[in-house]
């Protein structure tokens, strides 16, 4: 009886250590893009150097399957707290891992970008390339994009309640297995983070403005968290 409650007391202990392990994989992906952005080694209003830094998170750790950024121009915060933002610039870059109709990996991002009053997406795969900047971009002949600081992952951590706080979310299913059997789908979970650049202030900041750009991570496991060695 004794050996049992040992094994049971072990074995709980190691699944609560890979449930935090797990756990903490998303908080360190955004402070690390934070300390990249604070030493200089992103330029915060280089686009092209964001979604670069962004695809080297989601390779260096397979546990996190999409990594997001989404900028804009703060202006002020309205009487209950909700931020208000210039009319442009507006947008979003997420990088993104999945599978393709043969099981194997696959990495590829999508920018929403504004042109007037709409947005336009576009995207492209990662691949073997002498040069990132010269792989491909498609554009999504999609014309209902909405606006991506309208979403509550932008809204709820640039509002001045949650500003700079880590915000999860709920366990649930990954929208990019949307497709997969039941049994093939990962669960995950996701944390955002207002982030700003080396002086203290979001990277496209204006004079007397400041930029909320909120960063995204979600982790994904087969099935459930504690599955992951």
């Amino acid at each position: 009886m004794e050996s049992s409650y040992r094994i049971r007391d072990e074995a709980s202990r190691e699944i609560s250590e890979r449930v935090a392990s797990f756990l903490s994989k998303a908080p360190e992906a955004a402070q690390q893009f934070q300390l990249e952005l604070n030493r200089g080694l992103v330029d915060g209003r280089d686009l092209l150097a964001i979604e670069s830094a962004q695809f080297v998170l989601l390779l260096s750790n397979r546990d996190i399957s999409e990594v997001t950024f989404t900028y804009a121009v703060q202006t002020g915060f309205d009487v209950n707290g909700n931020i208000q933002l210039a009319a442009s610039p507006r947008g979003q870059i997420s990088v993104m891992r999945g599978t393709d109709d043969r099981g194997q990996e696959r990495w590829w991002s999508r920018h929403v970008r504004q042109e007037g009053e709409r947005f336009a997406a576009e995207s492209r795969e990662l691949e073997s390339s002498a040069r990132f900047s010269a792989l491909p971009l498609r554009r999504e002949g999609t014309t209902d994009i909405p606006d991506p600081t309208s979403h509550p992952t932008f809204m709820t951590p640039t509002s001045q309640n949650f500003f700079g706080q880590l915000l999860w979310s709920d366990l649930h299913w990954s929208q990019l297995d949307a497709q997969l059997p039941a049994t093939q789908r990962r669960a995950e979970v996701s944390v955002q983070q207002a982030i700003t650049d080396a002086e203290g202030t979001p990277p496209f900041a204006r004079p007397q403005q400041s930029t909320p750009l909120p960063f995204r991570a979600r982790l994904s496991a087969n099935c459930l968290a504690i599955s992951q060695g």
